[in-house]
């Protein structure tokens, strides 16, 4: 008797992609996308792997980024809740 496998077949992610941008990507830095849609965990903006590659912060966008380092604004946004 074969083993039942534990864990279940994960399907590949299909992107839509009009030219060189995937549909759903909001990125508004780069032209050509790359990768897949993430979000953002400070601004919580859906953007592809084209952004993020900072050796630090590797979860927030590159304008999230440029606020935290640059701007010298906090990581996590107050959302007043």
């Amino acid at each position: 008797m074969k083993d039942k496998k534990k864990y279940p077949k994960l399907k590949p992610t299909k992107l839509k992609w009009e030219g060189d941008r995937i549909v759903g990507c909001q990125s508004t830095n780069h032209s050509e996308c790359k990768g897949e849609l993430w979000e953002c965990e400070r601004c919580h903006k859906i953007i592809c792997w084209e952004e993020g590659y900072a050796d630090d912060l590797v979860d927030v966008c590159d304008d999230c980024w440029y606020d935290i380092r640059v701007s010298g604004h906090e990581l996590y946004v107050e959302t007043g809740v």
